[in-house]
């Protein structure tokens, strides 16, 4: 699945692939952007919207710009460009 597909894609798409690709759990994830594993865990199950300073401090964690977080779709469409 790219990073912008699925209901939802600006929290859980935006945070889960990019957590796998590093290998982390929710909990060292949010150990690593200091927003707890419970607030983690629903920012990544799309329970609440991620916000601006979640954004950046997500974005910090995985060393992306926060527009990757917030707009993951965009990397998603460039992506299927791409492949084809």
């Amino acid at each position: 699945m790219f990073f912008g597909e699925g209901k939802g894609a600006q929290t859980p798409r935006g945070i889960f692939p990019w957590r796998e690709l590093k290998g982390w759990t929710q909990a060292e994830l949010a150990k690593r952007c200091g927003i707890s594993a419970t607030n983690t865990s629903l920012l990544e199950n799309g329970k609440v919207e991620i916000g601006k300073r979640r954004a950046e401090q997500i974005a910090k964690a995985f060393g992306v710009h926060p527009a990757i977080i917030m707009f993951p779709e965009y990397e998603g469409n460039g992506i299927k460009k791409n492949a084809a």
